[in-house]
C-alpha cells in the first residue's frame, strides 16, 4: 500500500500502547497493513467470521473491540454497543476490519457498523479473508486494487515486531479457551474429590485464619505461581467464595501486579471443578481486563455465564464489557471496594 492511503486520514493512530502488557514503548503504526497485522496480537488471537473495531483516540489506539459476525443479525444489540463505545470515547475515530472467507458476508456486517457511526469518525473499513484485505473507503486502484491487497498477518514486519515485543496470537479463539478449560476424563472426579477434601478440612477454621491463608497463599502465587500445589489452588478458589474475602483479593489487584493475577487465577481455575469455579473466573476475568487482555476477559465471562449465570461479580463485568470501560478507571474502583470493607460493607 502507499503512503497516500494512510495520509488521507487525519486521526489515524500511530502508537499501540503495549505497556499493559508489561512492554516498554508502544508500537509504531505505519499504515493500514500496520494496523491489521497487529490486531489479532491485540485481541490474543487471529479473528474468524469476526468484525474489529478499533477505537483511535489522539493518534493511539484505545480499545479494540470484537464480536461475532453473526451478531449483526441483531441490529440493535450492535447499535446499543457503538452507542457505548462512543460514549465512553467521545473524539474517537474507527477503524472497521471484518474477518471473513466469504466476502459478502464480511461486507454487509460492516455496512451495518458503518451506517451507525458517523461517516466522519470513520478512518477506514477493511474485509479481510483468505491472506487479503479490501478497503471500503478507499478508491484508489493503486494502493487498493479490485483483488484486493495480498498480506500475512502471522510474518509481516508488524507481526514480528509484535512477537519481539512480547506480544502473542493464538490460530484460534478456542485456544485461548483451553487456557481456562475444565478438567477432563480421570482428572475430573479427582479434581472434585480434592476439591471436596479441602472444603472440608477448611469448614472449621475461624475467619482470622482464613484471611490469614488467603493472603499467604496470594503472596505466594503471586511470588511464583508454580510453588502452589493443587491443594493450595483448590483452597484459594474455596477462599474467594467468601465476599469478603474475595474483595480482600481485589484490593491487591491493580495495573502494576495484573499479570501476575492472571498467571495465579488462571492456574487456579484450571485446578478446579465446574461447581467451584465462577469466582476465580470473575477474578480472572477482572485480572485480565486490567492486564489489557479483553479477549481474555470474555472467555472467562462467558464460562462463568454458563454456570451461573447470577453471581454478582458477573454485573459488574458485563457493565465494564458493555461500557467498554477502560482498565484505566480500576483505580477509581479500587477506592470503592476499599471504603466499602472499611465500612463493613462487603461482598459482588
Amino acid at each position: 500500500m502507499t503512503d497516500n492511503h494512510y495520509e488521507r486520514h487525519p486521526g489515524w493512530p500511530d502508537d499501540v500502547p503495549t505497556a499493559a502488557r508489561d512492554i516498554d514503548g508502544p508500537l509504531r503504526v505505519r499504515g493500514l497493513p500496520d494496523l491489521i497485522s497487529i490486531i489479532p496480537y491485540l485481541l490474543g488471537f487471529h479473528p474468524d467470521e469476526s468484525v474489529v473495531i478499533v477505537v483511535c483516540v489522539e493518534g493511539q489506539v484505545a480499545l479494540t473491540v470484537r464480536f461475532e459476525i453473526g451478531d449483526c443479525r441483531h441490529p440493535r444489540a450492535v447499535e446499543a454497543r457503538l452507542w457505548a463505545i462512543q460514549a465512553r470515547f467521545a473524539s474517537a475515530r474507527f477503524v472497521l476490519a471484518a474477518y471473513s472467507d466469504e466476502p459478502r458476508r464480511a461486507h454487509d456486517a460492516l455496512a451495518l457498523v458503518e451506517q451507525i457511526l458517523e461517516p466522519d469518525s470513520l478512518l477506514d473499513s477493511v474485509v479481510v479473508g483468505s491472506g487479503r484485505y479490501w478497503s471500503r473507503l478507499c478508491t484508489s486502484e493503486e494502493c487498493c486494487p479490485p483483488e484486493g491487497v495480498p498480506f500475512d498477518a502471522a510474518s509481516g514486519p508488524m507481526a514480528v515486531r509484535a512477537v519481539v515485543a512480547g506480544l502473542q496470537a493464538l490460530p484460534r479463539r478456542s485456544d485461548l479457551e483451553r487456557r481456562v478449560a475444565l478438567p477432563r476424563g480421570g482428572a475430573v472426579g479427582a479434581s472434585r474429590r480434592r476439591y471436596d477434601r479441602v472444603e472440608s478440612a477448611a469448614g472449621g477454621l475461624e475467619w482470622a485464619d482464613r484471611r490469614a491463608g488467603l493472603d499467604e497463599l496470594v503472596d505466594r502465587g503471586l511470588d511464583d505461581p508454580a510453588s502452589l500445589s493443587d491443594d493450595d489452588l483448590v483452597e484459594l478458589a474455596i477462599r474467594l467464595k467468601d465476599p469478603d474475602l474475595r474483595d480482600r483479593v481485589l484490593v491487591r489487584l491493580d495495573r502494576a501486579t495484573a499479570s501476575g493475577h492472571v498467571r495465579l487465577w488462571e492456574r487456579v481455575v484450571r485446578a478446579t471443578p465446574r461447581e467451584g469455579r465462577v469466582p476465580a473466573l470473575c477474578v480472572l476475568a477482572l485480572a485480565s481486563w486490567v492486564s489489557g487482555d479483553g479477549a481474555l476477559q470474555v472467555v472467562c465471562m462467558c464460562q462463568a455465564e454458563r454456570i451461573d449465570p447470577g453471581f454478582p461479580l458477573l454485573h459488574l463485568l458485563a457493565d465494564i464489557n458493555a461500557t467498554a470501560a477502560p482498565p484505566s478507571i480500576w483505580d477509581r474502583m479500587l477506592v470503592d471496594i476499599a471504603m466499602d470493607m472499611a465500612g463493613g460493607q462487603f461482598g459482588g
